[in-house]
């Protein structure tokens, strides 16, 4: 069955010189992808090589594997988000993405926000940002905002913004009991 898709991962290996042209994308839902491209291509996808990128074209799929046949292949920096794991933000917020290919870790970081996620996954880094979330949350509602610095009080006003505190606290409440 053909679709169009897009995608988005880590280029995780290049078969430039093999025809068809093609590589492979470790997507962030953890699939393998094969993605053919024009000889055209080539020079751009070898600069794209271990980096983050969004790659949209037809897609087919049988039960042992996807392929897609990219129509477009681009670097991905940044990625909105308007919800992180379990927490809808009251309105979305751009996240900086990139891959660290030596510790082979996702980060996903936004700073006016002081939020970092990191993980061998995409789906450990989200993981992560939700327990920065949560630890900014408990931090922000049980210290008094006298007791903060002007830099931890715009980080507070800014969070408030994005995200529902009582949503947290809920969460937090219903998961350890007493918070």
């Amino acid at each position: 069955m053909l679709t169009h898709e897009e995608i988005s991962g880590i280029i995780v290996t290049l078969n430039g010189e093999n025809k068809p042209y093609h590589f492979k994308v470790k997507a962030k839902d953890e699939r393998d992808i094969d993605c053919y491209f024009a000889p055209d291509k080539e020079a751009q996808v070898s600069t794209l090589y271990k980096k983050c990128v969004r790659v949209g074209g037809t897609t087919s799929k049988n039960q042992k594997c996807t392929s897609i046949d990219a129509v477009y292949i681009e670097m991905l920096t940044s990625e909105e988000m308007s919800n992180i794991g379990r927490y809808e933000l009251l309105k979305p917020v751009t996240f900086d993405v990139s891959y660290d290919m030596e510790n082979s870790l996702w980060c996903i970081q936004n700073y006016d926000l002081a939020l970092d996620g990191y993980g061998s996954t995409y789906n450990e880094a989200i993981e992560c940002l939700e327990e920065d979330i949560e630890s900014h949350v408990l931090c922000f509602t049980r210290c008094d905002d006298s007791e903060q610095s002007q830099d931890s009080l715009n980080v507070k006003r800014k969070l408030l913004e994005h995200i529902n505190f009582n949503q947290v606290l809920a969460y937090l409440y219903e998961r350890d009991g007493e918070i």
